[in-house]
């Protein structure tokens, strides 16, 4: 009998959602929800805070009901619901080292950490063995960091998350003060804390850890009131001796929208990358997954898996994600029919490689007849906001690129002015039909000279 439990339904929605929005934007806004309860009509999906509630309604609600509806067939609204107030079963507050002062140090939230992400459960191979030993390390509750900060790098889905959330895991097991968290939450906090006037309060709260983990620290690219902040959070830690790790998907020498103090400090520990596993481990990998998930999957369905052309972990693992969801909504085994038919209804075979962005950037300007410097500059004539908004919407369609990045080659704009841009032409593409015809009208140009 095909599993049609909301919280079966939401792990399918999750993930194809995962292949519509940002890694950030996942790891942070949607990982940690769970599908509650389908009730007239009503899909209700749980989520840690009303932080994480406001962002969805106001931001993603449109993409996750239209995601639903195709699954469940039928339409739906979706309802947000908070799991519980924060601090609610997190970490107490241990007692004050020795020397400080004897009064309260400031709550922190309840752990969110993914319980199957451990080291016992961390597949190591050569591609990643030095991040996995400097993690152990990291991760011994007493005593001085031998390594401080570590910073781990390498391209999304390659394990960096597991480990940060597997020596958390860890440090807090052994009594420790962690807070582990993305740099958009970070930079999100702050912004917050900033705006009420309490800036002494998240002051208070970092600098009170015993380790901080931060992921994704690329998202700070950019943003130098709140790098400020962490720079000076950073040397606070580290000057008290408390272990710092770091994860981002480019080495320290490549955030180039960094302040040099920061990247020289990034340096100052240990760097250590992971790269995508040999195929004869992803075997391994594959099979460590299921057994995680007390699933049965034959040897010919994990060779298969194994095969295709995924550029990195998380891919792998999502494509056994996909097969497993699939084997439970339509009450079959998960063998290698199954396997091969789940993944042809999401990937057919290779895709095509993401166009380079100058040539959709040039696309566009001949297009709209403007030039293509006007469209990093301040020009804000109809013509050229429009040729901006379009290519900063193929981009993000055609080539891939993250919002970051993008922003970049528009004069260094913001991610949320990115966007924006994109949701913007993502609706004018159906309620406008001359935006549709000019996005048609453009990726043919882009399909014939390809051919």
């Amino acid at each position: 009998m095909p599993d049609r439990s909301p919280k079966a339904l939401w792990e399918v929605a999750l993930g194809q959602l995962q292949l519509q929005v940002t890694r950030p934007n996942f790891e942070t806004w949607l990982r940690d929800s769970v599908g509650l309860a389908l009730e007239d009509g009503t899909f209700t999906v749980c989520v840690p805070t009303d932080f994480v509630a406001e962002w969805l309604r106001d931001r993603l609600s449109d993409l996750i009901t239209k995601t639903l509806a195709g699954i469940v067939g039928q339409p739906l609204a979706v309802a947000f619901r908070v799991d519980g107030a924060p601090g609610e079963g997190g970490s107490s507050t241990p007692q004050p080292d020795a020397g400080q002062p004897s009064q309260a140090l400031p709550a922190l939230p309840k752990p969110r950490l993914n319980p199957l992400f451990t080291f016992d459960t961390f597949v190591v191979a050569d591609c990643n063995r030095l991040a996995h030993a400097a993690s152990c390390t990291a991760a011994t509750p007493n005593g001085m960091p031998q390594h401080n900060p570590l910073f781990l790098y390498g391209e999304s889905g390659l394990g960096k998350t597991h480990l940060l959330h597997a020596i958390a895991h860890r440090l807090i097991g052994g009594g420790r003060r962690v807070l582990y968290l993305t740099a958009e939450q970070f930079l999100s906090e702050f912004v917050f804390a900033a705006r009420q006037k309490h800036a002494d309060d998240f002051r208070a709260k970092y600098r009170s850890l015993d380790a901080l983990l931060l992921d994704d620290v690329q998202f700070l690219a950019g943003k130098g009131g709140t790098q400020e902040e962490f720079f000076h959070t950073f040397n606070h830690l580290h000057a008290a001796g408390k272990q710092i790790v770091l994860a981002s998907d480019e080495a320290p020498p490549s955030l180039l929208h960094f302040s040099p103090r920061l990247r020289s400090r990034f340096q100052s520990g240990l760097t250590a990358d992971l790269s995508m596993f040999p195929s004869d481990a992803r075997i391994a990998l594959l099979r460590r997954k299921a057994d995680s998930l007390r699933a049965e999957v034959d040897d010919a369905s994990l060779e298969f898996l194994a095969g295709r052309p995924y550029s990195n972990v998380r891919e792998l693992e999502g494509a056994l994600n996909r097969v497993l969801a699939y084997a439970r909504l339509t009450g079959q085994r998960a063998d290698l029919a199954l396997a091969r038919s789940a993944i042809k209804c999401v990937q057919k075979e290779p895709a095509p490689s993401p166009l380079k962005p100058e040539r959709v950037i040039d696309a566009v300007c001949s297009y709209y007849d403007v030039p293509r410097q006007s469209l990093a500059g301040q020009g804000r004539g109809k013509r050229v906001t429009t040729a901006r908004h379009v290519a900063m919407y193929l981009l993000r369609q055609e080539s891939c690129q993250p919002l970051t990045q993008i922003g970049r080659l528009f004069g260094d704009r913001d991610h949320s002015t990115v966007l924006y841009a994109c949701r913007k032409i993502e609706r004018e593409s159906t309620a406008i039909p001359q935006t549709g015809a000019d996005l048609a009208a453009i990726r043919g140009k882009l399909t014939s000279s390809t051919g």
